[in-house]
C-alpha cells in the first residue's frame, strides 16, 4: 500500500487535495447557508404568528373577542384562545373539533413559549413539521392564545435548496478538478521537460543543460538550478580527468626511469653497476613513495577535518621552523603568538610544512613567518622574497600537480600537491589559504578558526 502511495503523482496530490479542501469549503457553506436560511424562514413566521397574536390581544383589550376568529387576508395560521380554566372561548374556523393547540406548557402570564411540532401531536399530518406560538395575556380576565402554522413550504424551498445546492457543489467540485489537473500539468509541463533531458545526460557527456522556459517561475528557478549543479558535476568530472591525468604523468616518470635502469643492466649484465642502478631505482621509489602518501593525504583532507584535541598553531610553527635545514642560504625571521585550534595536529603540521617547503624553493634569502590572532582567526603569514605568484596563477597553484616553470626546475622530486592538500586542510576546518597581492615577493595567508581554551579539569 505504501508504494502504491509513493507513486502517486505530484500532480494527483496536488488536485486531491486542493479539491478536497474546496469540497470541505463548498460543504460548510452549503450548511451554513441552509441554516441561515432556515432561520430566516422561521423568523418571518415568527413574525406572522406574532402580528396574529398582537390582533387577538387587541380584540381580547377591546372587548370584541368572538368565539369565532375570522382569518384575515391570505393569513393560514390557525389560532385558539383558552381562558386560565381550560375552556377553548374563541377558535379559527379551519380546525376540527375536538383539536387543542394546547400542547406544549402554559406560559406565565406576560411570557410566550415557541416551538417546532410534528402535526401528529394535535391531529394533523404525522411527519409534517408546525411552528407553534404560545402566548399569555395578563390582564381581568388572563387567556392564552395559541397560533400555529404550517412549516411545510419553509420546509419544501429547504429541501430544494439542498438538492440544487448538493448538485451545484458537485458540478463545482467536479469543474474545479478538472481546471486543477489542468493547471497543475501545464505548470508541471516544464518540470517533465527538465526531468526528460537530465534523464538523458550521461556521465560520458555533461555538457548538456536543461531549458528553463524563461517566465521567471519557481519552476525557471528549478532549471537553473539543475543547470548550476550540472556546472559543477562538470567541473569536478574535468577536474577528475585532469587529476587522473596529471597523476599517471607523474607515477610514469620515476616507473620509467626504473624501468630504464632495471633494462639497460639486464642488457649487459656482466658491465652492469648493480649498486648503483639499486640506489637510483630507490631514488625513485622513495618518489613514489612520497607522491603516494601525498595522494592519501590529499584524499583524506579533501574528505573532512579530522576531530581532535585544540592544538596550538604556535607551537606547530615554531617546532617545524627548528627542523627546517634548508639547501641554500635562507633564513627564517618568525613573529609567533600562542593561539589554539581546531585541527589535528599531523595535518595542520603537513599544513605548516608544505608552506614553509614552497618557501623555501622560492625564497632569494629571507622567509618571514608571522602569526597572529584577530578575534576568532588566527592568521599564519609565510612571505619569501623570491618571485611574487603570477595573478592568473594565484589560484590555479592550488590544484594538484600544478606547478609554476620555475618551481619545476628547482623542484627535483616533488609531487606538485603540497598547496593542494594545505588548502584542503584549511577548508576542512573552515579556514581559507590564499595567495597575496605582492610585489615584494610570494606570500601565502592561511586562515583558522580559533577555539578557547578549555578549562583546568573540564
Amino acid at each position: 500500500m505504501a508504494s502504491r502511495s509513493a507513486h502517486v503523482s505530484v500532480r494527483a496530490r496536488v488536485t486531491a487535495g486542493a479539491t478536497l479542501v474546496l469540497a470541505a469549503a463548498l460543504v460548510a457553506g452549503a450548511f451554513l447557508a441552509s441554516s441561515l436560511l432556515r432561520r430566516s424562514l422561521t423568523d418571518d413566521v415568527d413574525a406572522s404568528l406574532e402580528n396574529r397574536l398582537d390582533q387577538v390581544y387587541g380584540l381580547t383589550v377591546a372587548g370584541e373577542l368572538t368565539a369565532v376568529l375570522v382569518p384575515r387576508n391570505t393569513d393560514l395560521a390557525q389560532l385558539q384562545v383558552i381562558d386560565e380554566g381550560g375552556d377553548v372561548i374563541a377558535a379559527t374556523p379551519g380546525l376540527a373539533p375536538g383539536t387543542r393547540l394546547d400542547i406544549v406548557g402554559r406560559p406565565a402570564p406576560g411570557d410566550e413559549v415557541r416551538r417546532t411540532v410534528d402535526g401528529s401531536r394535535f391531529g394533523s399530518k404525522a411527519g409534517e413539521d408546525y411552528r407553534l406560538i404560545a402566548q399569555t395575556f395578563a390582564g381581568t380576565r388572563p387567556v392564552t392564545v395559541y397560533a400555529i402554522t404550517s412549516f411545510a413550504s419553509a420546509a419544501r424551498a429547504l429541501a430544494n435548496l439542498r438538492v440544487g445546492m448538493a448538485i451545484g457543489l458537485l458540478l463545482i467540485v467536479a469543474l474545479a478538478a478538472a481546471v486543477i489537473w489542468w493547471v497543475t500539468g501545464r505548470a508541471l509541463r516544464p518540470v517533465d521537460a527538465m526531468r526528460a533531458e537530465v534523464d538523458r545526460i550521461q556521465a560520458t557527456d555533461l555538457s548538456r543543460r536543461v531549458t528553463p522556459a524563461g517566465t521567471g517561475s519557481e519552476v525557471d528557478r528549478l532549471g537553473a538550478t539543475l543547470n548550476h549543479m550540472l556546472d559543477r558535476l562538470e567541473d569536478a568530472a574535468d577536474r577528475q580527468r585532469l587529476f587522473a591525468a596529471s597523476a599517471s604523468h607523474e607515477l610514469r616518470s620515476p616507473l620509467s626511469a626504473i624501468r630504464t635502469e632495471l633494462e639497460v643492466g639486464l642488457a649487459y649484465p656482466d658491465r652492469a653497476d648493480w649498486p648503483h642502478i639499486a640506489a637510483d631505482a630507490l631514488v625513485e621509489v622513495d618518489r613514489l613513495e612520497t607522491l603516494a602518501r601525498d595522494l592519501r593525504d590529499l584524499t583524506g583532507a579533501r574528505a573532512g577535518a579530522a576531530d581532535g584535541e585544540p592544538v596550538d598553531l604556535g607551537s606547530v610553527v615554531a617546532e617545524e621552523v627548528g627542523r627546517r635545514q634548508p639547501e641554500r642560504d635562507v633564513r627564517y625571521v618568525t613573529t609567533v603568538a600562542s593561539v589554539l585550534v581546531a585541527v589535528d595536529r599531523p595535518r595542520l603540521s603537513g599544513v605548516v610544512r608544505n608552506l614553509f617547503d614552497n618557501a623555501e624553493r622560492h625564497a632569494a634569502t629571507t622567509i618571514e613567518v608571522t602569526l597572529d590572532v584577530g578575534g576568532a582567526t588566527a592568521e599564519l603569514t609565510v612571505a619569501n622574497d623570491g618571485r611574487p605568484v603570477p595573478a592568473e596563477m594565484r589560484e590555479r597553484i592550488f590544484e594538484p600537480f600544478t606547478r609554476l616553470d620555475e618551481a619545476r626546475s628547482l623542484d627535483e622530486g616533488g609531487s606538485g600537491l603540497g598547496l593542494a592538500i594545505a588548502r584542503s586542510v584549511a577548508l576542512a576546518a573552515g579556514g581559507t589559504l590564499v595567495a597575496l597581492d605582492d610585489d615584494r615577493g610570494a606570500t601565502f595567508r592561511l586562515r583558522l578558526p580559533t577555539v578557547a581554551e578549555a578549562p583546568p579539569g573540564g
